[in-house]
């Protein structure tokens, strides 16, 4: 008879897909000794789990395997929990990060869940063999279970061969097709040792380019079209960053990489090298976390912060290239102004996004142990911090509804311009609008676009720069704002009488047939077009374009009146 395996994957959203069901299928299919049966079932955390626990319950497995994760444990947790009732005989072994620490607790208060390991799937077969004689878990590397009330912890399951031996989920067929990406793996580890990373005392290991290449041709074939690579920090070493990015461009013209780079370690090298991609070919994810040194170096990560906002700025004005920016707030000696500098900073490095997230203290990450920096932190996922030495809870509280309030005007493409300017403008706007609506941006929706426009219009009442760019923002969404400027429809006839030139036009040429003239106490078209704030106070005429009545947020064009 063979062993009936259920693998239960739970996913932030049915778009996403876990990587490790075909490893650990792949892995155990050429290592284990017996024939196997396996379930796949993939579960988002939104979705009701009723149907999940039945198909389980039919394919009556022996065991279950499930990988946890700080998003996702909390829900596994209650599905196992049912199952194990209704199949009290079942053997549940969990893997993951969430389990990179010391687990007698988890254990203790989760007595449904038989046992969990730290590292990769070299243990699983070992374990398959015994799964119900305990006697011969005390020899399988990585796990952690009890015995008669006794905590086991074996270390940490590594393997030690090239990862070119490991067998490929891909040749095999054991990945979702159906899904828009694919996470996917070049190396495991990381060479860099941040202390608040659960990567950080692992060493790296590495993929060849030919596994790579033909894993990626197995999956291009499927159909997919966009790889999220889980490597840690792809630009090193550059060496072997460089080879790859020549080999995804020269072979795998017609897919999508997002990678993940510490911008303060690229060299002239990489960019001579990223410059050659297909436009959107690579969405690169910056961790910045602090321009702080005393921050960054307290964390193993010492940076030149200049040499830091040379490479992003470099980085950010390439024309092929989608970046996203990260920076962590409650850092060790990182004040809540030094968080907001950071994003001062980063707003004018202009990258396409920027994203600011509390400090998680992960499982196994050093700065969960440490002692030297007084962090209190939350003992639930995702592990926030809750205080430390140098930032309060309130000002961490400020700093999350910050972060909302970036992401929902700077990472809106069409309000992005518009926040930029604000911050230029007023080096007290961000703390001042956050008093002012910051409880609109606590909730789980963003405000809707008309919302976040009538805010920044009601908060620059009394400036006429930034109510200027607001409207103006505001017409180049086909968004027609009540407001004191004198906004008017304009027909064929008047415009015969109008002095005009074409200041910008929609690369898609679209047919013009409404026309809106909107005049100004300033000239907002200098930022938008050039990034200049304008010192010039006299006053502008604008001339919108749009193709239909209904102003669909799509602008054809628009002209400055000349004056005579």
């Amino acid at each position: 008879m063979p062993l009936r395996i259920a693998y239960l994957s739970v996913t932030s959203s049915f778009s996403h897909s876990s990587p490790v069901y075909g490893q650990l299928r792949a892995f155990t299919e050429q290592n284990f000794k017996k024939e196997t049966h396996w379930l796949n079932l993939e579960v988002s955390i939104n979705e009701s789990h009723d149907a999940a626990i039945q198909r389980i319950i039919e394919f009556k497995p022996e065991i279950i395997l499930s990988t946890a994760y700080l998003f996702n444990i909390e829900v596994l947790l209650k599905i196992l929990a049912k199952v194990s009732i209704l199949l009290p005989e079942i053997v549940i072994a969990l893997g993951g990060p969430e389990f990179l620490g010391n687990n007698e607790a988890f254990l203790r208060h989760n007595k449904f869940v038989s046992a969990v390991f730290r590292g990769d799937e070299s243990s699983l077969p070992n374990f398959l063999e015994c799964i119900k004689n305990k006697e011969g878990w005390r020899k399988i590397e990585g796990i952690c279970y009890l015995d008669n009330n006794l905590y086991i912890y074996n270390g940490l399951s590594r393997f030690n061969g090239s990862l070119d031996a490991l067998p490929s989920p891909y040749s095999k067929g054991y990945f979702s097709t159906n899904k828009p990406f694919i996470h996917f793996e070049t190396s495991r580890g990381c060479p860099s040792h941040c202390l608040f990373c659960s990567s950080s005392n692992t060493p790296p290991q590495y993929y060849s380019l030919e596994r790579v290449k033909a894993d990626l041709f197995i999956i291009e074939k499927s159909g997919i079209r966009e790889i999220r690579l889980l490597d840690r920090t792809f630009n090193i070493p550059e060496d072997r960053a460089i080879s790859l990015i020549e080999l995804f461009i020269n072979s795998f013209p017609s897919l999508k990489f997002h990678i993940e780079i510490d911008p303060a370690k690229i060299s002239e090298r990489f960019f001579t090298a990223i410059k050659k991609a297909p436009k959107d070919m690579f969405h690169i994810e910056a961790g910045i976390q602090s321009f702080s040194i005393e921050s960054l170096k307290a964390v193993n990560r010492s940076h030149d912060p200049e040499k830091l906002k040379k490479n992003l700025k470099a980085l950010c004005l390439l024309p092929n290239i989608k970046v996203h920016t990260d920076l962590i707030a409650g850092l060790p000696y990182h004040k809540v102004d030094m968080a907001i500098n950071d994003l001062y900073i980063l707003a004018e490095l202009n990258p396409d996004e920027i994203q600011i997230e509390l400090l998680k203290l992960l499982p196994g990450s050093p700065l969960r142990n440490s002692e030297n920096f007084n962090i209190k932190y939350s003992p639930f996922p995702p592990y926030e911090v809750l205080e430390t030495q140098d930032i309060s809870f309130s000002e961490l509280s400020s700093i999350r509804i910050i972060s909302r309030i970036f992401d929902s005007y700077y990472n809106e493409n069409q309000l992005k311009m518009l926040i930029r300017f604000a911050i230029k403008t007023d080096k007290d706007f961000i703390h001042s609008f956050a008093a002012l609506f910051g409880l609109a941006f606590s909730k789980r929706e963003k405000p809707s676009i008309n919302t976040r426009l009538k805010f920044i219009l009601d908060y620059a009442v009394n400036s006429v720069q930034l109510y200027d760019m607001a409207i103006f923002t505001s017409l180049l969404m086909g968004i027609i704002p009540k407001g004191k400027k004198t906004i008017r429809l304009i027909k064929d006839k008047d415009l015969k009488n109008l002095s005009r030139e074409i200041i910008w036009q929609n690369e898609h040429k679209l047919y013009s047939n409404i026309a809106v003239e909107c005049s100004f106490d300033s000239d907002p078209a200098e930022f938008f077009l050039h990034g200049n704030i304008s010192k010039n106070k006299s006053s502008s005429t604008y001339i919108f374009y749009y193709p239909t009545l209904s102003f669909s947020k799509t602008i054809s064009h628009f002209e400055k009146v000349i004056k005579n």
